[in-house]
């Protein structure tokens, strides 16, 4: 049986149980798990100290499939890839909370994120998760896929123990990425990585997409009617539907991206 999302867009967001359930590798794929912070409609983050990515429409920086470049030290591992991330307008790593997917899902796979002085990192949108998709949580997609055609995500990076709240100098806001595509590199500095001992921890705070917007332009409104104010051009995913996106980082043990890949 086929069935089709008729959410109509919404700011109400549901709590989520948590569970796990990823992929990683370096270089390429798999899939990964868990949940959200609230931007409000179409919006972006005051708090983001700068480090919000604006791209023209449809903009992207490549499909993210080239190969690293070792540093000094010799590196011969490729920066790693950890996605696809499938996630819904309401997951959330537990009830209550606001983070969308944390990667202390990711179990022995966070030995990955140990690094000192370097971590740099980028997202890339993927086209939307076909029907019976399960999700970073487990659960399946149940509805056709809507066809939205990028992505704003915005995550943080901490050590354990730490919120993101404490430091928004460590968030970052990528977006509006077109699918398949690239984000700049948002480059961390050792000045500014958590002090820990433990890997670094990344959390995705939110997701926007641009199918909202569409919603409305597809039933005869403009963007500059009434009802789509706080919908176009991005806004948060609706509950119950699902988007997809991989996450790709360097630290002080691989490759980092080459100069070819733009910096934010």
């Amino acid at each position: 049986m086929t069935l089709t999302s008729c959410t109509q867009p919404t700011n109400s967001r549901a709590n989520y149980n948590n569970s796990n359930g990823n992929g990683w590798d370096n270089g390429n794929s798999g899939s990964g798990g868990n949940g959200g912070w609230d931007w409000g409609n179409g919006g972006s983050d005051s708090d983001d100290s700068g480090n919000n990515e604006q791209t023209d429409s449809g903009d992207g920086y490549g499909d993210g499939n080239e190969e690293g470049t070792a540093d000094g030290d010799g590196q011969t591992t490729n920066f790693y890839t950890v996605g696809t991330i499938v996630l819904r307008g309401s997951s959330r790593v537990s009830s209550g909370s606001n983070v969308m997917w944390s990667s202390t899902s990711l179990g022995n796979g966070q030995a990955m994120l140990y690094t000192d002085s370097r971590f740099n990192i980028r997202v890339r949108p993927r086209t939307a998760p076909t029907q019976g998709t399960t999700d970073a949580y487990g659960e399946k997609c149940h509805y056709n896929p809507q066809q939205y055609k990028k992505l704003r995500i915005k995550l943080c990076i901490r050590a354990q123990g730490e919120s993101c709240e404490s430091n928004m100098i460590r968030s970052v806001t990528f977006g509006d990425i077109a699918n398949e595509e690239v984000s700049k590199v948002k480059e961390f500095s050792s000045y500014s990585l958590p002090t820990t001992t433990g890997p670094i921890i990344v959390d995705v705070l939110d997701v926007q997409w641009d199918w909202s917007c569409q919603f409305y332009l597809n039933q005869g409104y403009s963007q500059s009617s009434a009802e789509v104010n706080g919908y176009c051009p991005m806004a948060r995913v609706w509950d119950n539907d699902c988007v997809g996106f991989d996450l790709q980082f360097s630290t002080d043990y691989t490759k980092d991206f080459p100069a070819s890949a733009p910096r934010m």
